[in-house]
């Protein structure tokens, strides 16, 4: 996989990661309540942090569910009592890549390994490196929110879409 407008997919940007993200993996979004779920859904993405290339997904095929939400959705919680779990969504990543800008035909996401020490299951979704003077980054934004929302919320943290036994 070469795309230019990701150079940072093509390098691994962690000692600490099982190497670069493969488009037949399965991307999880933790949801937590208020933070990225809300009355029911999944909020709004948060530009600022797909521009900094700092949306945070887990890589399900590096982790059991139940050290997913271990390592994502209760470390939110355990840092604000008022927070509620609400489960996870997830897409495959090569769905993720593949949304466009349509204006000038180039792919608005990249997704980057970027491990921890004590998670090398994590990676950031962020916007690819591309001029879109037309700003389609609300519309691309909006596809990316809809890609979650297509296969539910998921309560459950065992089975799949994670590779390992919970």
């Amino acid at each position: 996989m070469n795309r230019c407008e990701c150079v940072k997919e093509q390098t691994s940007q962690s000692e600490h990661s099982p190497g670069l993200v493969r488009n037949d993996e399965p991307i999880v979004y933790a949801l937590v309540d208020p933070l990225s779920f809300e009355q029911g859904s999944i909020k709004a993405l948060k530009h600022d942090r797909l521009k900094k290339s700092e949306l945070s997904v887990c890589r399900a095929t590096y982790v059991t569910g139940e050290q997913a939400k271990a390592l994502t959705t209760d470390v939110m919680i355990a840092s604000n009592a008022t927070r509620t779990d609400e489960g996870f969504a997830w897409a495959i990543c090569s769905e993720i890549r593949e949304i466009k800008l349509d204006a000038i035909g180039k792919f608005a996401f990249c997704v980057i390994d970027d491990a921890y020490a004590h998670f090398p299951a994590h990676a950031h979704i962020g916007y690819s490196d591309v001029d879109d003077k037309k700003n389609e980054r609300a519309e691309a934004r909006g596809n990316l929110l809809l890609l979650l929302k297509r296969r539910g919320i998921f309560k459950d943290w065992s089975g799949l879409p994670f590779a390992l036994a919970s």
